[in-house]
């Protein structure tokens, strides 16, 4: 565990490439031969590092998302939505920079987490906005390309918060920042008024 550990912050900072057993066994405070006994090869220490991170995404509690699904409550079900990736980033800050160095290096890690787990939350928030088109409750868009643009919005609050700590990103509550991309894009996906409807129609017709 301590081996796993070390090792998934000297990639998450370095990259697999740019990482040696040899640095993974000074940072454990350990040699290199018991790094070797307990994982063969590099990639075998990787493949632990992608089994332990995925066991951790398996556990996200997304309880509060379904029940809102079912209550309709569309509010809860964005702002609850927001809230768990916010959490769950943060918790983990090695995640985030795994999975970019992932990304360009071609590694198993990124293709793991958004196949089994971004797909998923996808699917999911896609599915209830189609279900809200259907109902009226929402205008009419491709629900997945929806679901996609609110997640993008949570990704990049994500990105420029726990990776690259920019002060204008640090500075707001996640409540908040989940409370306000969520009345965006609720407003943006939401059906319109009759009258703001007729009002647009006077002024286009004048």
């Amino acid at each position: 565990e301590q081996i796993i550990q070390v090792a998934a912050k000297l990639f998450a900072r370095q990259g697999f490439k740019g990482t040696t057993t040899k640095q993974i066994a000074q940072m454990a405070d350990i040699t290199d031969a018991l790094v070797f006994r307990y994982f063969e090869t590099k990639e075998n220490l990787y493949a632990a590092i992608i089994e332990n991170k995925m066991q951790e995404l398996s556990a996200w509690d997304l309880s509060d998302i379904q029940t809102s699904m079912d209550l309709r409550d569309d509010t809860v079900v964005f702002e609850s939505t927001a809230l768990i990736m916010f959490k769950e980033m943060h918790r983990d800050p090695t995640l985030m920079r795994l999975l970019l160095f992932s990304a360009l290096e071609d590694r198993a890690l990124s293709d793991m987490f958004f196949t089994h787990q971004m797909i998923d939350l996808v699917r999911m928030l896609g599915q209830y906005i189609q279900r809200r088109m259907d109902e009226d409750a929402f205008d009419t868009a491709d629900p997945m390309i929806a679901a996609r643009g609110f997640i993008g919005m949570i990704n990049h609050q994500v990105l420029m918060r726990e990776l690259f700590r920019h002060e204008a990103y640090v500075q707001y509550d996640g409540q908040d920042i989940a409370s306000a991309y969520t009345r965006l894009f609720l407003e943006g996906i939401g059906k319109r008024q009759v009258g703001i409807e007729k009002s647009i129609t006077s002024t286009e017709e004048e």
